[in-house]
């Protein structure tokens, strides 16, 4: 993958206006937790999103403060299913996240 292929980005939440922070001052199994909570971009919320694979809407999702992949935790139960975390080294299944890039959606990543 060129460098062209990667670019720092932030995720800002539609519905609130708020940018995702990956929560890395929290310990345990909420290090690393994604939360649309801040309203501007510095450090834990910048994230670097690159293609992966053959599927031209396939992608990882990695903070760009620890380089760690973000995966989505569905191995907990409760609320914290299914919960986003910037906490892997490497890209597993759970890591994996498409992401339509066609008309009508428009990414400029």
């Amino acid at each position: 993958m060129g460098e062209e292929d990667r670019k720092v980005t932030s995720i800002r939440n539609d519905y609130n206006g708020l940018y995702v922070t990956a929560e890395l001052g929290r310990t345990g199994v909420d290090y690393g937790m994604l939360r649309a909570r801040n309203a501007d971009v510095s450090t834990w919320e910048k994230f670097r999103i690159d293609r992966w694979g053959p599927n031209p809407n396939m992608y990882t999702i990695r903070s760009n403060v620890t380089g760690k992949y973000v995966s989505t935790e569905m191995g907990y139960t409760g609320g914290r299913h299914a919960m986003l975390r910037a906490r892997a080294t490497e890209v597993g299944n759970w890591e994996k996240y498409i992401i339509p890039c066609g008309l009508p959606y428009v990414c400029s990543f």
